[in-house]
């Protein structure tokens, strides 16, 4: 035999049948939000400006307007040493969901750069996985594990060996590449894309 929820309940003292109502009112806003909650992020860069998931951000803005894309960072760390007294470092935002984290500059308080981490292992601030979701500079698709001539196809200009760079309009496309580290730590073989970052 079948017992409603409704006649389970009330079957309850009435303080222990409020709490278990307030609390499946909880777990159910709690699954809402976590269905609206975006868990990759896709970047379009082109002359306009950066799309976020279809957001278009165009110049530097500040860390409040950013939470209405990829919402409330997950940790925020002090870039280099201590500060003097009255400065601040600038402000990185990591958000490990999305594989990005923010850089806010030290006296604007401004986000100037986004940055797409492909491989934690070379990100000097950690983020918990790789970048998944999918990045396209001027309709072309930078990825995980790109060798260095397939980023110089994607039509970026080669700086620093290993560093490659693009201007799009007011936003600078910076993609760094590495080789990979072997049992020994030694950088061995091609070098491949570990990070591209989106400055503003």
């Amino acid at each position: 035999m079948a017992i409603k929820a409704d006649e389970f309940l009330d079957g309850l003292p009435e303080d222990v049948r409020d709490e278990m109502r307030e609390r499946a009112a909880e777990l159910l806003a709690e699954e809402a939000e976590a269905e609206r909650t975006v868990t990759r992020v896709d970047a379009v860069v082109t002359a306009d400006g950066l799309t976020i998931d279809g957001r278009l951000i165009v110049g530097q803005l500040p860390l409040e307007r950013w939470r209405d894309v990829p919402g409330q960072p997950d940790r925020t760390i002090e870039a280099g040493p201590p500060a003097p007294y009255g400065y601040r470092n600038n402000q990185i935002h990591v958000y490990n969901k999305f594989e990005i984290y923010l850089n806010e500059h030290h006296a604007s308080r401004l986000i100037q750069e986004v940055r797409f981490v492909f491989d934690p292992a070379e990100s000097p601030f950690p983020v918990e996985r790789a970048f998944d979701g999918r990045l396209e500079v001027d309709g072309r698709v930078i990825r995980a594990g790109m060798s260095e001539r397939e980023v110089e196809s994607a039509g970026m200009t080669r700086g620093l060996p290993g560093t490659y760079h693009a201007r799009l309009g007011g936003c600078w496309v910076g993609v760094d590449t590495r080789r990979r580290r072997d049992v020994r730590g030694k950088r061995r073989g091609t070098r491949r894309v570990v990070s591209a970052s989106v400055r503003l």
